[in-house]
């Protein structure tokens, strides 16, 4: 008999490789029945997403309620819509309730303590340990329950400093959840139990992973898509994410490429946002704008043809597009000291350090544009790497493992 999972989550279609939609077909073969009710609903037409109903309904309210939240320096406390979820007919039916991210304008994270079924909570981000934000960076106010908030506009942005009291409110609610958590590395780990050490025995580590039938190294993709653009055989194609969140650390790289000695030798293709490369300092550099792509196919595509996937978060929780990008066989380039060192597990020639100056990865960038060796070899490495320890099937083996486990309790 199968057991039957409602994951809550705040959208279905972005991040789906986080949210359990990316493996339901595996879960299922594991006698699982996994559906996914989102608070924003991308792909509606998905047979196991859920609350497209509830979205249309609750979307103008939603919008609404984040709006004088943001004034009060709330966040996930005045949506009273929430327990209708609870009324739903996936809710009644389900074995457990597996939590994702509930902090994006649809959820009253109180009422996961009106849960009466055993509960798998997923911590994606540090929102959970901090006053508002997401991604602390630097700041370490959250060891000290946020006692100011020194940046109100880091995302998740608020227009006022209740920071300490949401802190506190967290801590009460998991204080009094009687729920099992998982973090995708050890990271993550380290950081949660730094700051609610009385979940530990309740949190267990368990990667996300890559499926490799729509992620792997498609060369005549690549031939044609550098073709198409003008890209000979001797550029170097550097990817990366054009993200203004402070975490993504997008301003460090283009200060770094920015002093790229030989421009002409390297191509920059970007993700999400566009223009970061059309200004005057970037005038011997070319670069292709893709925007924000959710297909999986044209993702695969657009990391095939690059050369390496450029990555200088400073607080990235998994780092799963460096896992995508290795799947297709693109070296990763990435700031040490992140959750992404237990990805990638690179070289420290193609890591710069936490703090480094720019030009540490400007040299960096120079010296593999000139040792094609090493790029092919880190090409395969990560590639390997991919395959054996990220695999999808391993990932909902073990996320599958969890929920028996949590329901024999």
């Amino acid at each position: 008999m199968s057991i039957k999972v409602l994951g809550l989550n705040w959208s279905d279609g972005i991040g789906s490789r986080f949210n359990g939609l990316s493996i339901t077909k595996a879960l299922g073969d594991l006698d699982v029945e996994y559906k996914l009710f989102a608070g924003k609903v991308h792909l509606g037409g998905h047979v196991n997403s859920l609350g497209k109903e509830f979205v249309e309904k609750n979307s103008t309210a939603h919008a609404r309620v984040s709006k004088i939240e943001s004034r009060l320096g709330l966040q996930s406390k005045l949506f009273w819509t929430t327990r209708e979820i609870f009324q739903t007919k996936e809710y009644v039916e389900a074995d457990l309730i597996h939590l994702h991210i509930l902090h994006n304008g649809w959820f009253r994270l109180e009422e996961v303590l009106r849960i009466k079924k055993p509960i798998v909570w997923t911590i994606h981000d540090l929102w959970i340990t901090t006053g508002h934000c997401i991604a602390p960076g630097e700041c370490e106010m959250w060891k000290r329950n946020c006692l100011k908030c020194p940046d109100l506009a880091r995302p998740m942005s608020v227009e006022r400093d209740r920071a300490r009291f949401e802190v506190k409110r967290k801590e009460k609610i998991l204080q009094e959840l009687d729920a099992r958590y998982i973090v995708s590395t050890n990271w993550s780990k380290e950081q949660l139990i730094e700051k609610y050490p009385f979940i530990e025995s309740r949190l267990k580590v368990i990667p996300f992973g890559i499926d490799q039938s729509k992620f792997f190294p498609k060369w005549k993709e690549r031939e044609n898509l550098r073709k198409k653009l003008g890209i000979s055989e001797d550029t170097m194609v550097i990817l990366i994410r054009a993200s203004t969140d402070p975490q993504k650390n997008l301003q460090f790289a283009k200060f770094a490429i920015g002093a790229l000695k030989r421009k002409g030798k390297f191509h920059i293709f970007t993700l999400e946002q566009m223009n970061h490369f059309s200004t005057s300092e970037f005038s011997d550099l070319t670069c292709t704008d893709f925007g924000w792509i959710l297909e999986e196919d044209k993702l695969a595509d657009i990391y095939s043809a690059a050369d390496i996937f450029l990555m200088p978060s400073t607080s990235e929780t998994f780092g799963m597009m460096a896992l995508e990008a290795m799947a297709c066989g693109t070296t990763v380039v990435y700031q040490r000291e992140t959750a992404v060192d237990s990805v990638v597990n690179a070289d420290t020639r193609l890591t710069f350090r936490k703090n480094a100056r720019p030009i540490e990865l400007t040299t960096i960038l120079e010296d593999i544009q000139t040792d094609p060796k090493c790029l092919a070899l880190e090409s395969e490495r990560v590639r390997l790497r991919a395959v054996t320890e990220f695999s999808i099937e391993k990932y909902a083996f073990n996320v599958a493992s969890h929920y028996k486990d949590v329901l024999k309790l």
